[in-house]
């Protein structure tokens, strides 16, 4: 096992500017927070004060007239209205306008939101070359590891998350201009993937089986909040079925982490490594086996539960019909155990 510094920030990047990516946009929404405002674009008043013409605006006695008498009495978007004491007349911009709040536009924020897939596809590459070059490759004293399946994990994360982060401000456009999503909703989902790949990346690539239960918690935490991104009846119940079952899973997981850690301290293992991969497959043979068939049980179908393995799937269709598309096709290429060995 080789560990460098070219090492160390391949296998720490994937999860380290996911999660700085997540700390800007929690960091920065302040101005972005307030509600959208009503374009508006204001034109001459025409023929103001002239009889007979195409359009009276506040004549004496009556209200404002606009294309002659007969015209409609509302406004529909696109038309102008007039104002009785000569103000300028306005136009309302209607919801498909380029002018309008709800158009999709490419914004600074929404390019940085594909940085943290670039990355983890660009580190899943490098690990790949260098592990088929040299073996595993180690850093953070053993914390992190990467070998052949490590990296072959870490492009399928950054493969799906760069289409997902991709089709993201089209999707959330077109949610604004159905009335369904808010600048707020908008920052609070950017931020939650942000997080959520943070977390996935590094279940992919730690080598302790702790820092794996905290990944695949942290991960059920932030998709729970991502399923019920529209808040509506459905979401929600969407979402709590969704925690409900994967904590459960989670709690079995939990159970199963502690006895694999007993039955390496019983086999004289060190506490700093009673959790690493690799020291528990090289104490293998002195572990002892019902305690280690307990534990690995309970760790497979806590993390199943996780992954919707059957039978505890119940939570797959309701979550997968609620939660936004791309977050959809998150769960559905990447939210899987990350390490099976």
């Amino acid at each position: 096992m080789n560990a460098t510094p070219t090492a160390a920030v391949l296998l720490t990047a994937p999860a380290a500017v996911p999660l700085l990516a997540a700390a800007a946009y929690a960091l920065t929404p302040v101005r972005s927070l307030r509600p959208d405002p009503v374009r508006v674009r204001a034109r001459e008043p025409v023929g103001v004060g002239v009889s007979g013409g195409p359009t009276k605006v506040g004549g004496s006695g009556g209200p404002a007239k606009v294309g002659g008498s007969g015209g409609p009495a509302g406004v529909l978007p696109g038309q102008t209205t007039g104002s009785p004491a000569g103000r300028p007349l306005v136009r309302r911009e209607p919801p498909h306008s380029p002018h309008s709040p709800c158009f999709p536009r490419r914004r600074p924020a929404v390019r940085a939101g594909l940085l943290s897939p670039l990355v983890i596809l660009l580190c899943g590459a490098l690990l790949a070359v260098r592990v088929l070059r040299t073996g595993p490759l180690t850093a953070c004293s053993g914390l992190l590891r990467a070998d052949a399946l490590s990296a072959w994990m870490l492009l399928l994360v950054g493969a799906v998350a760069l289409i997902a982060c991709a089709s993201a401000p089209a999707y959330l456009a077109g949610e604004r201009a159905a009335g369904r999503a808010s600048r707020r909703t908008t920052w609070r989902y950017q931020l939650l993937v942000q997080a959520f790949l943070a977390a996935m990346s590094l279940a992919v690539v730690t080598a302790n089986l702790g820092v794996l239960w905290v990944a695949v918690e942290a991960t059920t935490i932030v998709t729970a909040f991502l399923v019920g991104h529209r808040r509506t009846r459905a979401s929600v119940e969407a979402a709590w079925k969704y925690v409900v079952i994967c904590s459960a899973g989670i709690a079995l997981a939990f159970l199963g982490t502690v006895l694999v850690y007993y039955a390496a301290r019983q086999a004289g293992v060190a506490e700093s490594w009673a959790l690493d991969w690799p020291t528990l497959v090289a104490h293998a043979d002195r572990l002892d086996p019902a305690v280690t068939r307990l534990g690995i049980t309970l760790i497979v179908l806590g993390f199943g539960a996780k992954a919707g393995l059957i039978p505890l799937h119940a939570w797959l269709p309701d979550a997968h019909s609620q939660a936004p598309a791309p977050v959809s096709a998150l769960m559905s290429g990447v939210l899987e155990p990350p390490r099976v060995r």
